[in-house]
């Protein structure tokens, strides 16, 4: 609702670039107010009602403080949701503080989050493209895909042990500084991908790999792409166990690359054998957050 496209290439590249996160870095572009119109399809709401805005992480007006009075002061009865998409310690004191002192209610997949900072705790958000199904003719064993992030270490440990086992595998990580790189591997290094190639590689892969950031206790993309396309994965997400959608004949946990049992990656199976039941709709969430806030 939050991010409705500007409609016009020239109109909409000019809203792009005045609420950008890297032009706005160090001080918010006035006259931002022209663009609220855009946001919303207010003809369809009624200002008197009690209505939920959910603000996702990284949406435009998540941060504008300017946005969130006006719907404030436009729509008196509605609450300001925000859903956390990264842990608390991603995040600096003053977007902490920003997130905590204007919004009615905050989500996080983050557990250790809602446990400190009382936020609610609703994991399990994804949207499966219809387009794109899994191909049981895998290209690789096992595919990893992601920022460093201070995973290197154990994306290499990972990596030696698999590869000097014969498995494929096909790994991408970004972020990664000049003199941490290693050429004795086929490992691709800061090399952008889109999302849709991902995703690509995510359905002819046997198996995922998943290492969250140290210090984090929550899900990740993998995870939720491993349940909507059927696909394995080895996660190191420790209480993936307790997740909605956890099933133990296609994930496995470990802490170290020799936990991994690696006949679980090498057996063969169909994509078929864990099909997605839509556990992970985002309209889900809407339903918990309505219960959560009593409307």
């Amino acid at each position: 609702m939050i991010n409705r496209e500007v409609k016009g290439r020239i109109l909409n590249g000019i809203h792009r670039f005045h609420t950008a996160v890297r032009t706005n870095k160090y001080f918010q572009i006035p006259f931002q107010m022209f663009w609220f119109k855009y946001y919303l399809d207010e003809e369809k709401l009624n200002s008197k009602s009690k209505l939920i805005f959910l603000f996702e992480d990284g949406s435009v007006a998540s941060f504008n403080p300017q946005y969130l009075a006006y719907i404030r002061c436009n729509y008196p009865n509605a609450y300001l949701v925000f859903a956390a998409f990264n842990s608390s310690f991603r995040y600096s004191k003053k977007k902490l503080r920003f997130i905590e002192d204007n919004y009615d209610y905050i989500t996080s997949f983050d557990r250790k989050d809602c446990l400190d900072r009382g936020w609610g705790f609703y994991s399990g958000i994804y949207s499966k493209l219809s387009d794109l199904e899994p191909d049981d003719e895998y290209e690789s064993d096992l595919y990893f895909a992601g920022a460093d992030k201070g995973r290197l270490p154990l994306i290499y440990e990972v990596y030696d042990r698999m590869a000097a086992l014969g498995l494929k595998c096909d790994f991408t990580v970004t972020g990664v500084k000049e003199q941490d790189i290693r050429s004795d591997t086929k490992i691709t290094f800061n090399k952008w991908i889109d999302y849709k190639e991902v995703l690509k590689k995510t359905c002819k892969a046997r198996c995922l790999l998943d290492i969250i950031q140290p210090g984090q206790d929550g899900e990740t993309y993998r995870q939720n792409e491993a349940v909507a396309y059927g696909v394995k994965l080895i996660t190191n997400y420790q209480n993936v166990y307790q997740e909605r959608y956890y099933n133990p004949k296609q994930m496995q946990i470990f802490t170290r690359a020799d936990d991994i049992d690696v006949s679980f990656i090498k057996e063969d199976y169909s994509h078929k054998d864990f099909p997605y039941n839509g556990c992970l709709a985002p309209y889900n969430r809407l339903l918990w957050l309505r219960d959560q806030l009593n409307i």
